[in-house]
């Protein structure tokens, strides 16, 4: 008796336990459920986890951590908690509708068909179960039962507006845009407040080219919905793109006003305030923002972002560090490694690798398998020719992304540089068998084919993959090409006509013709084949330049007048067709007018340099350095603000010998201007090669150098090289060097101080190669002389 009594007492005991434990459950989750309702979602999530913790198998509190982590844009972890809602009580329509949505968002389309059908067998009147089972019938293209589905969905529940939006992109995939018209404006008549029938109207008229319409509906959004931040900020977005900057930033300023905390608001207002030019304006706004919230990712990139793009290179980097610093060992949040490969990245465009390695370092450290890291590390070694590094660093990317055709070719990349040219074509067959469309995979093998004259294979290689893609016309391309650097001109213009032939409605066959018919001095024919590419293509701007190359060439300069006059009437703000003609007048001997469209060419495109050293070029030819000086300083009295004449001024000063002056200029401005690179270039080589005997100004050099390299543009970067090679640099010369041949492989400057470098190090064959290839492929540059005694010492 006293047995059972005990084993009675313990039953009574774990029931009065357990029910304790539901109770603490269900006030865990009753919580979570109100502060979800007041839009307290981070309150919501920690009151479910609590739940959760002693019910694990909670099906509503599954149901609801799911749609708190939607509301966190964390995908994965609301279908996981769907699932698990779904699966632990299968009664649920709720569960198995959200579910379906997901499988809906991340394209299983069958997966979310079968989820909606199984919501509708428990309660057929759902109509979000219907929405997306209509959705998946419209993406098989049954548009039919779409519309059916829709229309029964319409009848049980007109005030719905995502039936409305639902058959609107149901006919849009028709491509019928009148009846997709007609079911939004159907919604409005309905629902005239309702904000999504509102922004879906507003999207319509953008994306069919009526912004009047669009326009319209834009401001009856704001007057519906005058609290609601989401609405402001589409809003914005509509005016700024539609060029109206002014209202948008309004717009912006109050929701930031408004929601202060709100990272989100604040780097969207950033960024139109800084299309706007207000720089000023755009880093208080940010700093402001870390104030609210220091540890915010979004904001401190921007932050970073704005000092970058301004030349303040190093506080953008003290921006990031101190994100970093935040979490120093990277064990509370995913940042510390955007951090770090946001920093390894900036020192990069700063061209400073070894600084870039030091973060990459620290992210494997934490990773090992971090594929991007050591994309970014083989990067650098490919860079600097260490090809040992750089190929284990691409077999690691390689192993974590086997199905990927780019890491293949930067692993044959990396062969390459350690002369290992067989594996290297392994690698690259490799890459074009994943994916034979992808480009850089075939250039890289042609080029090595090339580049050890074995032309046969080239050609051979070549014609398999036409035969794999006969309507690729860069193939043929290819192969034409094979044939002219080989020599075989008659070959070559064969197949560029048999190019013309078979793809009527390119201008590539007739461009090619045009060169080929350049290279053998042909120019009346050349002129022929551009007057027919510009036929097939009049925008082409490769055609027009070569069309007036050639006329200026026959020395055809009133043709070549009237022929870019012609195009300005079309193109009137066009910089390029101004910087033509300015160039047809400098060659015709025509001073003034020259210079006038070389100007408007610089009002147009002031971060062009070509303008500006058009002008220089042009008074130095002209002997009229004196005269271009006093007009530039008289127009600086006139406006001291705008950098175009600054810059101008710097230039004629520094063709005129007088370089104490031009740093002067070149000074001022970047105090005016600190991101103006163009400025930035020029007085970093000023001071490197007219100042070198005072190391304050060649640390400024520096800095300097690697403010204009950031716009990693290839005389910026030779440069920078430059100047790293003046500073005994050598490696990081190279990396430089490398860089600026990678976007503009003929070079010259860049080769012959790539070249320079070789020969300080002692490699005097890498450096011959470099020379012999040089002199052999330009007859005329400006570094000729330099090489020819350069070779001769070496």
């Amino acid at each position: 008796m006293r047995k059972s009594l005990s084993a009675l007492l313990l039953i009574i005991v774990t029931v009065c336990l357990l029910g304790g434990c539901e109770k603490r459950r269900d006030d865990f989750y009753q919580k979570a459920v109100e502060y979800y309702n007041k839009g307290m979602i981070t309150e919501a999530g920690l009151e479910i986890k609590n739940a959760l913790s002693i019910d694990p198998e909670c099906a509503p509190c599954r149901l609801l951590f799911g749609k708190i982590a939607l509301e966190n844009g964390n995908f994965q972890g609301a279908f996981v908690n769907f699932r698990y809602a779904s699966d632990l009580a299968p009664a649920s329509v709720e569960a198995k509708v959200e579910l379906s949505k997901l499988y809906l968002l991340a394209r299983e389309y069958d997966d979310a068909g079968d989820t909606a059908r199984k919501a509708l067998n428990l309660d057929a009147s759902n109509i979000e179960a219907r929405l997306v089972l209509a959705s998946v019938l419209a993406e098989s293209r049954k548009f039919s039962e779409a519309q059916k589905m829709l229309e029964i969905a319409l009848n049980e529940d007109p005030g719905n507006p995502d039936v409305y939006l639902s058959m609107s992109s149901v006919f849009i995939r028709q491509g019928n845009m009148e009846k997709a018209e007609d079911a939004l404006l159907d919604g409005l008549k309905r629902l005239p407040q309702n904000t999504s029938l509102l922004m879906k109207v507003v999207a319509f008229y953008r994306k069919n080219d009526d912004p009047d319409t669009a326009l319209k509906y834009v401001e009856k959004l704001l007057q519906s919905s005058d609290a609601d931040p989401r609405t402001k900020v589409f809003a914005a977005e509509f005016y700024s793109t539609m060029g109206n900057d002014t209202k948008a930033a309004e717009l912006m300023a109050e929701v930031v006003h408004n929601h202060p905390e709100e990272a989100e608001y604040r780097v969207l207002y950033s960024r139109v305030l800084n299309s706007q030019k207000k720089f000023v304006e755009t880093e208080k706004v940010l700093k402001e923002g870390l104030t609210y919230q220091a540890s915010s990712l979004a904001v401190r990139s921007s932050l970073a972002g704005l000092y970058m793009a301004q030349g303040r290179q190093e506080e953008a980097i003290r921006v990031l560090l101190d994100g970093v610093a935040l979490d120093p060992e990277g064990t509370e949040s995913s940042d510390y490694v955007v951090y770090r490969k946001q920093l390894a990245t900036m020192y990069l465009d700063m061209n400073e690798p070894n600084k870039a390695i030091e973060q990459l370092d620290s992210v494997i450290e934490l990773n090992p398998k971090d594929a991007e890291a050591h994309y970014l590390r083989g990067q650098i070694y490919l860079l600097e020719g260490r090809g040992n590094l750089a190929v284990s660093e691409f077999r690691q990317v390689v192993r974590d992304n086997p199905e990927s055709a780019p890491a293949y070719v930067l692993l044959a990349r990396a062969h390459l540089v350690n002369g290992e040219t067989n594996i290297a074509i392994e690698n690259l067959k490799e890459a074009i068998n994943l994916e034979p469309g992808y480009a850089p995979a075939r250039e890289v093998l042609i080029n090595t084919y090339l580049d050890r004259k074995d032309w046969h294979q080239a050609i051979l290689e070549l014609q398999r993959l036409r035969e794999k893609r006969p309507d690729d016309i860069q193939i043929l391309a290819a192969i034409g090409d094979v044939y002219s650097i080989k020599g075989d001109k008659n070959l070559a213009s064969r197949t560029y006509n048999e190019l013309s032939e078979k793809f009527p409605d390119s201008p590539v066959g007739e461009m090619k013709l045009a060169e080929l018919a350049r290279s053998l001095g042909k120019n009346s024919l050349a002129e022929m084949h551009y007057t027919a590419a510009l036929k097939v293509a009049p925008d082409s701007l490769a055609a027009i330049q070569g069309k007036v190359d050639i006329f200026i060439l026959q020395h055809k300069y009133t043709a070549a007048t009237n022929f870019c006059e012609r195009l300005l009437q079309k193109f009137p703000d066009n910089a390029r067709i101004y910087e033509l003609l300015g160039k047809v007048h400098a060659a015709w001997g025509n001073f003034e007018d020259a210079e006038t469209n070389y100007s408007r060419a610089v009002t147009l495109a002031p971060e062009w340099m070509l303008p500006y050293m058009r002008i220089g070029d042009l008074y130095v030819s002209n002997k009229k350095l004196k005269q271009g000086i006093a007009k530039f300083k008289e127009e600086i009295k006139k406006n001291g603000e705008s950098p175009g004449p600054q810059f101008l001024l710097g230039l004629l000063y520094e063709q005129n010998g007088e370089y104490e002056k031009s740093r002067e200029v070149y000074s001022k401005l970047l105090e005016q201007h600190p991101g103006f690179q163009l400025a930035a270039n020029n007085l970093a080589y000023l001071l490197a090669t007219r100042f070198s005997d005072n190391g304050e100004y060649m640390d400024q050099a520096l800095r300097l150098a690697r403010v204009a390299a950031s716009s990693q543009s290839p005389e910026a970067l030779d440069t920078l090289g430059y100047v790293l090679y003046l500073n005994g640099e050598y490696k990081q010369a190279l990396h430089v060097f490398n860089s600026a041949l990678q976007l503009l492989p003929d070079f010259s400057a860049a080769q012959y101080h790539k070249a320079l470098v070789y020969s300080r190090e002692g490699k005097n064959d890498e450096a011959k190669k470099i020379l012999n290839s040089l002199l052999k492929s330009k007859e005329d540059f400006p570094e000729r002389k330099d090489a020819l005694n350069l070779l001769g010492r070496l």
